[in-house]
């Protein structure tokens, strides 16, 4: 969704969707690791599983249907 932050600071985002993105790249990057890893000594030690519903339940404001996404959040 495109925003206009100066006019809005909050983007509502659906709470599957959001979890269904942020699930894709926990497993995309467990992948990569793991592929990375496959040579090494290292490829004994299973990577944990993230529930990514529960850590953004933890991280972010919400409501009934959606997490609410502000405009001072973040990133890396």
């Amino acid at each position: 969704t495109e925003v206009n932050w100066q006019d809005k600071k909050v983007v509502e985002v659906e709470k599957s969707f959001l979890a269904h993105l942020l699930g894709m790249s926990f497993l995309m990057m467990r992948g990569a690791i793991a592929q990375r890893l496959s040579a090494n000594f290292l490829r004994c030690i299973s990577l944990p599983v993230v529930n990514p519903a529960s850590l953004l339940n933890d991280i972010l404001e919400q409501n009934k249907e959606n997490y609410i996404l502000e405009s001072g959040l973040v990133g890396h």
